[in-house]
């Protein structure tokens, strides 16, 4: 298996802010790339930016650490190790080296959040017109979904759904009969008997 160097890359102008980055290459080379890629405009990631302003040849390369890595995959997740290891410092880092699928649901459910937060009104006004322009085709297809699923799915559905909620329906049921019962005895309306409930 290669040998993988995770290195940073410093510049005493910068103090002890650092990029921290891997590489299966020697460590000369790999700084070499980062110079030549920082010649580029297009390239507007802060190490680059930070080595046009202040020059590349004043920027440091230091190994960190070295691991054996099967592929790239597992240089990423190395990488990432290092990177938490010293994240305050890794301020040169646009964004954390390996992400997992599980941190990038997160995000895009907090982005999904936020977005939902803020078109909430005009969202649930397109869906209002939407229902309204095509109620007869979404009933039909709510009815042939209904016919074709309710032995399988709604079935388990709902009897999941009663076994889950038995307690909460008990009471609901008990609190129903005890308003009944008081509405009855003593010749009540509903709505008074629910007023002396509250």
């Amino acid at each position: 298996m290669p040998l993988v160097s995770a290195y940073k890359i410093v510049c005493d102008e910068l103090g002890d802010v650092c990029y921290i980055g891997s590489t299966k290459n020697k460590l000369a080379k790999r700084l070499y790339y980062h110079k030549i890629t920082s010649k580029d405009e297009k390239n507007q990631g802060i190490i680059y930016i930070k080595m046009r302003e202040l020059g590349a040849d004043k920027f440091q390369i230091y190994l960190m650490e070295t691991r054996e890595c099967a592929n790239f995959e597992e240089q990423r997740k190395f990488e990432r190790e290092v990177y938490e290891k010293h994240r305050d410092k890794a301020t040169l880092n646009m964004r954390r080296p390996y992400i997992t699928t599980e941190e990038i649901k997160e995000k895009d459910k907090l982005h999904g959040i936020q977005y939902y937060q803020e078109h909430a009104d005009e969202m649930k006004q397109q869906k209002r017109e939407i229902y309204k322009e095509n109620k007869d085709e979404i009933k039909k297809r709510v009815k042939e979904y209904y016919n074709q699923n309710y032995d399988t799915k709604i079935k388990a559905y709902k009897k999941e759904y009663r076994e889950k909620n038995k307690e909460r329906d008990k009471e609901k049921r008990n609190a129903y009969l005890r308003m009944y019962r008081l509405r009855k005895k003593e010749g009540m309306k509903i709505d008074e008997v629910k007023d002396l409930a509250e």
